[in-house]
This record gives structure tokens, C-alpha cells and sequence, in this order.
């Protein structure tokens, strides 16, 4: 009888041993080899996961969270508003250019894809009619730009729209070829140390102005710049008179406010009044040239005169 129960425990043992070789055989199959077909739901691979979308950048203000759109932050209005495709403008029809250009300069931009076009035109865009090429032939100003060709040089159609005459005023060549240029490269060293700056650019239109061409382009006495950074609260704008700036840089600095007192925009009509209220009257001049190039070459010539 024990030789009849060890007989069979044996028995036992190996049909065990052989069922699990049979299972161990059945797992070294591997399932990637196999068609979907032949495979079950459960044995398929899972789809890749989608690519996350980066979520539009938001900036603080204030203490507030507001959306980095550009419609949002342009100025108001009294003209006809045109929207190129990396700048935005409000057309003044009496003075025959634009009130404001306003646009965005991020620092990942500020690369060189495109060459100088110098391809002046009218804007199409315009319903009245821009000015023409032959108002400032013979006049003795420049054709200067209010959205610079430096800062839409990343591809070729921002550098092409940059030449079109709704984005000119005839500045003088003292201030379009010196302390003009010098100020739009500075602003460009902000984007790039702050990552990105809102721009508003323009001339202060008034009536009696003195004109040129057929077309009457008025020529403008001052002419504004102003930057604001979202990200740090942070604002500054300039007056330039419309020839000869023989002071440094930051002597031409003023506070927003004095810029909507002169011209009658209202830059920034969509923030919240408090934060822009706070923007507006902002002077900190040393904030935003302690690392500018104005004031490496100050350092420069300080060195050198030693």
C-alpha cells in the first residue's frame, strides 16, 4: 500500500513539473513579435502619449495673472487700426501716419534670418490711402521707422511688412541715424535681458504741424518710445525731439503719463486702473540702464580717458 501511494505521489510530482515547463515556454513568447491580428486588446501596446501643449505664458501684474495677448494691450484709438503680422498700428488719416505701432519683441526673435529689404511702399491696408514714396523724396527728413527693421529681421515677411509707409514719419537725420538708432538698440538689449517687452512707438501729433508732399505728412516735433515688462511690473518711455539729442540716453526718459499727456493715448486701457496707474507713473531709470549699453559705454569711455 505505501508502494502503491509513493508510486502515485511520484506520478503526481512529475505531471506537476511538466505543467509548469509548459506554462514557463508559453511565457517566453514575445508579443511584439506578434501582428495586431494575433494579438489581444489587452496584449497591445498602448499609443504613445501625446505631446503636452506648453500653455500660453502668463505674466504677473500687480499680483494679478494677465494673459500675454497683445490685443489685449493695445492702445486706444482714433484711427483706422491695422494688424500686420507681427505689428499693430492705429493710422491717423489727418497726419498722414501712425499714432502708435505697438508690438511685442521677445528675445527668442532677436536673430538675424532676413536681410534689410529697403523695399518702401505704400500699405495696401490702408482704406484712405497711405503716404507715397514721393512725399519725402526732396524733403530733407528720413524715413524712420516707428517699428524698427532690427527688431523684425527673424524671417522675411516681419522684415518685408517693416518697410511699409504707414510704419514711417519723417524724422530728422540727427535723431533717425544717432540717438534714435541707439535708443531702438537699447530697447533691444532689454528683451533680451528681460526675456520680452511690450513696445509702443510713435510720434506726438497736434495740429499746426508742418507738412511734406502732396500727400501733407505732417512732421511730428517729438516722437515716444515706451517698454513695459509684465513679468516684473516694470515700465519706462522716452521723448525725443525731432532733431539734433546730444544728451545721454537716460536725460530723455520720462513716465508714461507724460507721454499720454502729450499725445492723448491711452496706452494700456484694458489693465486693471490700479496696475495701470502704478505703470504709468514708473521713472526708474537706473533699473533699466544698469546693464544697458548706454551704460557699458559710459564705462568704456570712463576707462579709456584714464
Amino acid at each position: 500500500m505505501r508502494k502503491y501511494i509513493s508510486i502515485v505521489f511520484c506520478y503526481s510530482l512529475l505531471t506537476l513539473f511538466a505543467c509548469v515547463q509548459k506554462q514557463d515556454k508559453t511565457q517566453t513568447i514575445d508579443i511584439d513579435q506578434l501582428s495586431d491580428s494575433e494579438l489581444t486588446p489587452l496584449q497591445q501596446k498602448a499609443p504613445a502619449k501625446e505631446k503636452e501643449i506648453t500653455p500660453v505664458k502668463k505674466a504677473s501684474v500687480g499680483g494679478k495673472d494677465f494673459q500675454h495677448d497683445v490685443d489685449a494691450l493695445l492702445p486706444k484709438s482714433e484711427g483706422q487700426v491695422i494688424k500686420h503680422s507681427y505689428y499693430t498700428l492705429s493710422y491717423s488719416e489727418k497726419h498722414e501716419q501712425a499714432e502708435w505701432v505697438a508690438y511685442e519683441l521677445v528675445e527668442e526673435e532677436l536673430v538675424k534670418n532676413s536681410k534689410r529689404s529697403d523695399n518702401f511702399r505704400p500699405d495696401p491696408s490702408i482704406t484712405s490711402e497711405s503716404a507715397q514714396l514721393a512725399d519725402y523724396k526732396g524733403s530733407g527728413y528720413d524715413r524712420g521707422h516707428l517699428a524698427p527693421a532690427a527688431d523684425m529681421s527673424f524671417n522675411k515677411k516681419a522684415m518685408s511688412e517693416s518697410f511699409f509707409l504707414s510704419n514711417m514719419s519723417p524724422q530728422h537725420p540727427d535723431l533717425n541715424r544717432r540717438a534714435w538708432k541707439e535708443l531702438e538698440s537699447i530697447f533691444r538689449d532689454w528683451a533680451r535681458s528681460r526675456g520680452e517687452i511690450m513696445i509702443y512707438t510713435g510720434p506726438v501729433l497736434e495740429d499746426g504741424l508742418p507738412t511734406i508732399g502732396a500727400s501733407k505728412v505732417s512732421v511730428p516735433k517729438w516722437y515716444y518710445k515706451i517698454g513695459v515688462d509684465l513679468e516684473s511690473n516694470d515700465a519706462i518711455a522716452f521723448l525725443m525731439p525731432n532733431g539734433k539729442c546730444d544728451k545721454p540716453l537716460s536725460s530723455y526718459a520720462v513716465p508714461i503719463q507724460k507721454v499720454e499727456d502729450m499725445t492723448g493715448i491711452d496706452f494700456m486701457p484694458k489693465l486693471d486702473d490700479a496696475i495701470e496707474e502704478e505703470l504709468e507713473a514708473l521713472l526708474d531709470v537706473q533699473d533699466w540702464f544698469v546693464n544697458s549699453s548706454e551704460t557699458k559705454s559710459k564705462k568704456k569711455s570712463s576707462k579709456n580717458s584714464k
